[in-house]
């Protein structure tokens, strides 16, 4: 009688370990790992609280649960039990040989095994073949932390259809040794909402960089002298990201503001654009001067989730406040906009105008290190050299 009620105490304390995070998940977030101390549960939860789950009756199946010595919740066998089966997740605990002992009405219902065909057979069961490995990494964390929640993978149900979760894992350690508990939540739903809307950004990106393309193209259409150099200038830029390391993101707004840096020039005549510099008269340089402030107002109506106008807006400052149109210094001028600088430079100076033979890349590379950390990022110059001398950066036809 006295091994039975033992047992029994045992399996009433094991199923309480699964339902704490589902019955007081109201009250507090509970993390870390049950132990089982002469009759009582305790647990370290938020702020040092101690949670004591204390048993009575002659097979332990009622007790109290305990929040600093106050009672906040009484349980029974019977509850514990309404509370497993009647949950939407599916609840399993295995023992240290990776063998089912707890197979709810949820798991049932999820994975299409009943419960008495699943007590004391192999968790792998469940678990595709390739994902074996994985699971048994997790469960050495759990071992080792007691807790792991939100971990995403995958599940077999009894039919072969796989089935994306998400599980809350615990390690339970009693006189019995240790099992593991986890709650599995079918996250199918929200993975098809993830794929749709993954396929929606695409969409919206795709729309963006034909919007994008369009733009470019009839600034390039419109001035034919410059047919091109937005384009090679970007080609420049992605590659001076990608050598200073930016993150994707970063990266790609600021190829989009190259695509872009010269629209404002859409309102200049033809003709004064087509005039080299030293012929133009003070009034005509002043209006080329304003194609950064027309390129920002063009933009800034266009949501990009990146700078874009504003990239655009300080292509033409310099290190020491020289450029235009704000006469902005040194980092208050933006990283993507000293990295254009740059590339818009070089890529001027390398290519052929009307009005001009192209200078060549050893006069560009000459011109930015000459006026490295006066006019130009250093670190911009180092990178841009590097990608054009020792990674043999060429621009495309």
């Amino acid at each position: 009688m006295a091994s039975l009620t033992s047992k029994r105490a045992l399996a009433t304390r094991r199923l309480l370990s699964l339902i704490l995070a589902i019955s007081l998940s109201s009250r507090m977030f509970i993390i870390g790992e049950f132990h089982c101390n002469r009759g009582s549960w305790r647990k370290s939860i938020l702020k040092g609280t101690k949670l004591w789950l204390t048993f009575g009756g002659i097979d332990g199946r009622e007790g109290t649960v305990l929040l600093d010595d106050k009672p906040i919740k009484r349980f029974s066998f019977k509850h514990l039990v309404a509370i497993l089966d009647h949950s939407a997740d599916a609840i399993t605990t295995v023992d240290k040989r990776l063998r089912f002992t707890f197979w709810n009405k949820g798991a049932e219902r999820m994975f299409g095994w009943r419960t008495e065909e699943v007590i004391g057979r192999e968790m792998s069961i469940i678990v595709p073949e390739e994902r074996e490995g994985e699971f048994r990494e997790v469960l050495r964390i759990v071992e080792e932390k007691g807790y792991l929640e939100g971990y995403q993978t995958e599940r077999i149900t009894k039919e072969g259809r796989t089935v994306p979760v998400e599980i809350t894992l615990t390690a339970v350690r009693d006189e019995g040794g240790i099992e593991y508990s986890a709650i599995h939540r079918d996250i199918s739903k929200r993975k098809k909402l993830e794929r749709e809307l993954q396929r929606s950004l695409n969409n919206l990106r795709k729309i963006l960089n034909q919007t994008v393309n369009a733009l470019a193209s009839a600034m390039e259409l419109r001035d034919p002298y410059t047919a091109g150099h937005q384009r090679r200038v970007t080609q420049l830029v992605c590659a001076i990201a990608q050598e200073m390391g930016l993150d994707e993101e970063m990266a790609k707004g600021t190829c989009i503001a190259a695509s872009l840096h010269d629209v404002g020039k859409i309102h200049i005549p033809i003709e004064i654009l087509a005039t080299p510099t030293e012929r133009l008269t003070e009034i005509e340089l002043k209006m080329i001067k304003t194609h950064p402030r027309f390129g920002y107002e063009i933009l800034k109506t266009i949501e990009f989730p990146w700078p874009v106008a504003e990239i655009v807006l300080q292509h033409h400052e310099r290190m020491d406040g020289s450029g235009y149109p704000a006469g902005l210094r040194g980092e208050d001028i933006l990283l993507q906009a000293r990295i254009l600088a740059v590339a818009d430079v070089v890529e001027a100076m390398n290519s052929h105008r009307p009005y001009r033979s192209a200078h060549g890349m050893k006069k560009a590379l000459k011109e930015i290190s000459e006026n490295r950390g006066l006019l130009y990022d250093p670190d911009v110059v180092d990178a841009c050299v590097r990608v054009i001398s020792e990674k043999k950066f060429q621009f495309d036809s």
